[in-house]
C-alpha cells in the first residue's frame, strides 16, 4: 500500500524523467540536424560567393574587353573620317593642280599669240623698211 504508492511515485518520476530525457534527446537530435543543414548551407554559400568572386573578375574581363572593343571601334571610326578627310583633301588637290595646267597652257598660248604678233609686226616692220630703200 503505502509501499505500492512509493513504488508508483518511483515509476511515475521515473518515466518523467524518460520523458524529459527523451524530450532533451529529440531537441538535441533537431538542433544537431540543424546544425548540419546550417553547416552545409554555409559551405554551400561559401561556393557561391567563390564562383561570385571568379564571375566579377570574369565580369571585369568582359567589361575590359567591352571598353576596348569600343575604344577600337572609336578608332576606326575616326580612321574612317580621318580617310574621308583626305579623299576629300586629295581631291581639291587634284582640281587645283587641274586649275593651275589649265591656266599654265592659257597662259603659254597667250606667250605664243604674243610672239607670233610680235614676229608679224617684225616681219611687217622689215617689209615696210624694205620698201622705203
Amino acid at each position: 500500500s503505502e509501499a505500492k504508492q512509493e513504488e508508483e511515485r518511483k515509476k511515475a518520476d521515473l518515466r518523467q524523467k524518460e520523458e524529459a530525457l527523451q524530450s532533451v534527446m529529440n531537441e538535441l537530435e533537431t538542433v544537431t540536424d540543424r546544425l548540419t543543414r546550417g553547416q552545409n548551407r554555409q559551405t554551400e554559400l561559401k561556393q557561391q560567393l567563390k564562383a561570385l568572386q571568379v564571375t566579377s573578375d570574369e565580369r571585369k574581363s568582359c567589361q575590359q574587353a567591352a571598353e576596348m572593343a569600343l575604344r577600337i571601334r572609336q578608332t576606326e571610326e575616326q580612321i574612317k573620317k580621318e580617310k574621308k578627310r583626305s579623299e576629300e583633301l586629295n581631291l581639291v588637290l587634284q582640281k587645283m593642280n587641274e586649275e593651275k595646267n589649265t591656266l599654265v597652257q592659257k597662259t603659254e598660248a597667250e606667250e605664243n599669240n604674243i610672239i607670233q604678233a610680235y614676229e608679224a609686226v617684225q616681219t611687217v616692220y622689215h617689209l615696210v623698211c624694205e620698201t622705203e630703200r
